[in-house]
């Protein structure tokens, strides 16, 4: 789902490429669409988890192939425990959940022969349990909500509406770069661009379901949506620099990793779950 972001240009992929791309990501939005109203909260939990694990698992072998030493496994065992504090009656768990990830990080870290780069290898893997899961645990808490369903797809709706503007935008006139050290491509132009999208997109999906949400909070949701979408590709392109890759993965034709499709979604959604529940629902 991810259309490069800020306006990059075409110059980089041809045609067969860019017509992979879209094939590929339609067919993630019908799948992604289709869990979400056709399935049941436990096949959407499981999906938001197997997701969640392959992004998180693309994330330290990215970091592995720098830094050497994460600990992969334990994280994803930690990852899963985390989602525990989905469930409406554990919530209050999280906080000690991810003390005691942390307590099993350095209990394995004991384990281990050296104390060299020990520091760098836990607070990695558990960077990784704070940028990719605790994201995604908010996926499942949304689609708890009222009107979860709503609120999932119109998130999903407007955050790739994003995507989609910026990419445009920038395509077309994009002059100004935006952070060339960090993606060379993205332009001012299109960072713009993605943001009237979402604005534009965000007040297409309440006109489709205008009992959900009242129009007086389109405006706050569309720029946070539009902002921290870009903000987190730009994050992701941050971390893959650092590595030397382009994709964190080549699971998906034409787009790359789990991680490459997911990346504009998890910086927003703390702040999105934020919004609804404290602003939209009270």
């Amino acid at each position: 789902m991810t259309i490069r972001r800020g306006g990059e240009s075409l110059g980089g992929y041809n045609k067969g490429s860019l017509v992979l791309r879209i094939i590929t990501s339609v067919v993630m939005l019908i799948f992604i669409f289709g869990v979400i109203f056709l399935g049941h909260v436990a096949l959407y939990s499981i999906v938001a988890i197997l997701f969640s694990s392959l992004a998180l698992w693309e994330f330290y072998k990215m970091l592995e192939i720098k830094y050497n030493r994460i600990y992969k496994g334990l994280g994803l065992v930690l990852s899963f425990l985390l989602f525990v504090s989905c469930f409406p009656k554990l919530q209050s768990w999280f906080i000690y959940l991810l003390s005691l990830s942390l307590v099993f990080l350095f209990l394995l870290q004991f384990t281990r022969k050296s104390n060299e780069h020990a520091a760098l290898s836990i607070g990695l893997t558990l960077l990784g349990l704070i940028y990719i899961t605790v994201p995604f645990l908010f996926i499942i808490k949304i689609r708890l909500l009222p009107g979860g369903i709503f609120f999932i797809a119109y998130f999903i709706l407007v955050t790739k509406a994003t995507d989609i503007g910026a990419y445009l935008v920038g395509m077309k006139f994009g002059r100004h770069r935006l952070i060339p050290r960090i993606s060379p491509h993205k332009s001012i132009e299109g960072f713009i661009g993605g943001i009237v999208f979402a604005l534009i997109f965000a007040y297409l999906g309440v006109f489709y379901y205008p009992h959900h949400l009242e129009l007086k909070y389109v405006p706050a949701i569309g720029f946070i949506l539009g902002l921290f979408a870009q903000v987190g590709d730009l994050a992701e392109s941050v971390l893959k620099r650092d590595c030397g890759f382009k994709d964190s993965s080549k699971v998906l034709p034409g787009l790359g990793g789990i991680l490459d499709v997911v990346d504009s979604i998890l910086l927003s959604l703390p702040f999105y779950y934020f919004y609804i529940t404290r602003v939209v629902l009270q």
